[in-house]
């Protein structure tokens, strides 16, 4: 759990760049290497399926996280 809530904490507070260089550089740090041999290829395999299982999780929790956020709006956001 403390991975995940630091990379959405870092990129939240701290990324300047548009959704879509975030999204390329996600992407480049995923497959950095792959094209050097076989076993890189398939770390490379591995990390994106574990990046979209993640994704598929995030997608079903989006709902509830909404839910909350729209019943507690008097709660200050951290910086």
């Amino acid at each position: 759990m403390g991975a995940i809530q630091s990379l959405s904490e870092v990129y939240v507070r701290e990324y300047t760049g548009t959704d879509e260089e975030a999204a390329d550089i996600l992407f480049s740090e995923i497959v950095k290497g792959c094209e050097q041999d076989s076993i890189n290829l398939s770390i490379s395999r591995d990390r994106i399926k574990w990046v979209l299982k993640w994704k598929k999780m995030l997608d079903l929790a989006e709902p509830r996280m909404r839910e909350f956020l729209e019943e507690e709006p008097k709660l200050n956001v951290v910086k």
